[in-house]
């Protein structure tokens, strides 16, 4: 992305996020919206960087809220938005449906900050998740070790495919077994990328002095 496009892409979601902002306050309520992130120069911006907003809503502290925009998600996560398609009765199908990407997507941004600050950048082309989660498999930019070891970096591709297929091959029919598994997993494999991107910031400390 050239700097004149990645600016104009900068304005432009600057001014979504004043529109976002206000119709937070004026049709939900909201007390206050504060961008963060990269938009705001927390990060580096980038083309795959999103638009982050903290919430002050009127909702009990412990009551987590998720804004999905509708344009993004799966059709047939859409449809059950919109009333149109009823969860499944089978506990498998209703597992897939449930079964989002929150996970891989956090360990995706991890890969981008990585990429975008120490490596020069994001992969490009079509299969760039693809390559953006080998990327961090081997030695990176500016003296960077592998983020990801080898075991646990074919496991994340397990995560990255299902989240592919659920995003865009609808008709693709899943295995319950394969879903139940990936299901069961998430919560040791979501320990295991804590403990590489502590490793990943303890080098980071280390090497920050020189």
């Amino acid at each position: 992305m050239s700097q004149e496009i990645g600016h104009d892409r900068r304005q432009e979601a600057l001014a979504a996020a004043e529109r976002c902002v206000d119709m937070l306050k004026q049709d939900f309520r909201v007390q206050r919206v504060i961008p963060f992130g990269s938009l705001m120069g927390d990060g580096p911006w980038h083309e795959e960087s999103d638009l982050d907003l903290a919430l002050e809503a009127m909702v009990p502290a412990w009551l987590e809220v998720d804004l999905v925009p509708l344009e993004r998600v799966y059709p047939e996560m859409r449809a059950r938005i919109l009333g149109g398609g009823p969860m499944a009765e089978s506990p498998r199908l209703a597992l897939k449906a449930r079964l989002e990407d929150d996970f891989y997507k956090g360990c995706e941004r991890i890969c981008e900050r990585v990429a975008v600050t120490l490596d020069e950048g994001l992969p490009q082309g079509d299969r760039w998740p693809q390559a953006l989660l080998g990327q961090m498999g081997a030695p990176g930019g500016q003296g960077r070790p592998a983020v990801f070891g080898g075991p646990l970096l074919l496991e994340l591709d397990d995560y990255r495919r299902f989240c592919h297929r659920v995003r865009h091959l609808y008709g693709y029919e899943l295995e319950g077994e394969r879903v139940l598994g990936l299901a069961r997993g998430v919560r040791g494999m979501a320990e295991r990328v804590r403990e590489a991107v502590g490793v990943l910031g303890e080098w980071l400390e280390r090497s920050a002095g020189t």
